[in-house]
């Protein structure tokens, strides 16, 4: 090509490499409420199916989980459970839902396909929250007013293990690779980290007042735990366990949620009846979303598209789309 005679194919050419070198543009979020679902007494926790299409949401005070259909957001069934619903693991497949029975002091496991409890496994003094490993082999609970995390087997539904953390372990999550085991203990203002392979705390953190919930990075390199006395969300670094990132949030922040590859984190405030998104690459709120009172519980949908969020005190789901 001559160049010298022919301007406008270069300009056209230098475009299209300047194209093809530009990084793309992060995806959006979903910032827009398309629906209010009406449920069942104190929402408390609620969880997405792997295929997202399903939103499992506890009804606490009503010992009911409300089953949604993620396509046109309607409520297609209701599942009666044991007193006291709330923390909720699925396997991986899907196809088994386990639900901590608080009140009841038992985990029920439930078949998906058609709803039913299967079985019911004794928990005391209390099961608060659930966390499965990766691969479906073992359940971590975290009970109410112990130190301890307590491990179950699953192919024989067996308590194997136990493992002091600290006082009051509530939230629990697994790394996406599988290695360990997150845990809030509230009373303690700490995030431990457990291995999963031989069950031993390897690193425990100070954090903020009153850890309550947590979130693992895709690439278990970080963890975000949301501090409901101190108004703030803290970043942990997975191989020293030291944060390195703290963001103010509104008043009494419960639960926290990691979406688009870990470029948003939603983070409810139940005081203020709104969710405030952070861009972690920059780790500013960006965004106050509004939803209903005693916002809780974040569930985003496997593709992102949607988030579902619990409110207490209205007893509703409020779900923000595109």
């Amino acid at each position: 090509m001559d160049i010298t005679r022919r301007p406008a194919q270069l300009a056209a050419l230098l475009a299209a490499i300047a194209c093809s070198c530009r990084q793309p543009e992060p995806e959006g979020y979903p910032d827009t409420v398309v629906k209010t679902i009406a449920v069942r007494q104190f929402p408390v926790v609620a969880i997405a199916s792997p295929d997202g299409e399903h939103v499992y949401v506890a009804n606490h005070r009503s010992d009911t989980l409300t089953v949604i259909r993620t396509s046109d957001d309607n409520i297609v069934a209701e599942i009666a459970t044991a007193d006291g619903p709330g923390g909720m693991a699925l396997t991986p497949d899907g196809d088994y839902l386990y639900v901590a029975n608080r009140m009841a002091a038992t985990v029920q496991v439930i078949r998906t396909s058609d709803n039913t409890v299967v079985s019911s496994i004794p928990a005391e003094p209390g099961p608060m929250n659930l966390a499965l490993t990766p691969d479906g082999q073992f359940l971590y609970v975290t009970m109410e007013d112990t130190t301890d995390v307590f491990v179950l087997r699953t192919s024989d539904s067996t308590f194997i293990a136990s493992i002091r953390t600290g006082r009051n372990p509530v939230a629990i999550a697994a790394a996406p690779d599988g290695g360990h085991i997150l845990v809030t203990n509230w009373k303690d203002n700490t995030v431990s980290s457990v291995h999963t392979s031989d069950n031993t705390v390897a690193a425990t953190a100070p954090v903020g007042g009153m850890p309550w919930w947590l979130a693992v990075t895709d690439g278990s390199d970080h963890v975000w735990v949301v501090n409901r006395r101190s108004s703030s969300v803290m970043r942990i670094r997975a191989d020293d366990f030291s944060v390195d990132d703290t963001v103010a949030v509104g008043r009494n922040p419960l639960a926290l949620a990691l979406l688009r590859g870990d470029r948003y984190l939603y983070v409810s405030n139940a005081d203020d009846g709104n969710v405030s998104v952070i861009d972690t690459d920059s780790s500013s709120v960006v965004a106050l979303l509004p939803a209903g009172g005693g916002a809780s519980n974040i569930v985003p949908l496997p593709s992102g598209d949607k988030v579902y969020v619990t409110n207490l005190d209205d007893n509703s789901v409020t779900v923000y789309g595109r």
